[in-house]
């Protein structure tokens, strides 16, 4: 898919910060911790790769029922890729050890 026909995704991560008169002044990205001056900025982050596997990430804890504290996954998330998927590696082993041990 082409990086600019790509869907915005996560965008309920972004908090919009505003000046006096309400116009939007800058965007953060609670599950990046990256910070934008303008909505050109926004959405390019959002359809970017770092952006779109911290998503799946999420989406992966989440299914799994696994709770992690959110401060703990933004400092995780700011690992390199290959970390991250050694992470749900290891999540899904110590999910897949529970489900045995319960049967």
């Amino acid at each position: 898919m082409n990086e600019n026909n790509s869907k915005l995704i996560g965008i309920e991560y972004i908090e919009t910060s505003y000046d006096d008169t309400n116009i939007p002044k800058s965007y953060y990205c609670k599950l990046c911790d990256c910070k934008f001056n303008d909505s050109n900025g926004r959405d390019a982050h959002l359809k970017g790769k770092r952006h779109r596997l911290s998503y799946k990430v999420i989406l992966f804890l989440f299914f799994l029922n696994f709770k992690i504290r959110l401060i703990d996954f933004l400092f995780l998330i700011r690992k390199k890729s290959i970390q991250i998927f050694k992470l749900i590696i290891i999540i899904n082993h110590q999910v897949q050890n529970k489900i045995q041990m319960k049967q």
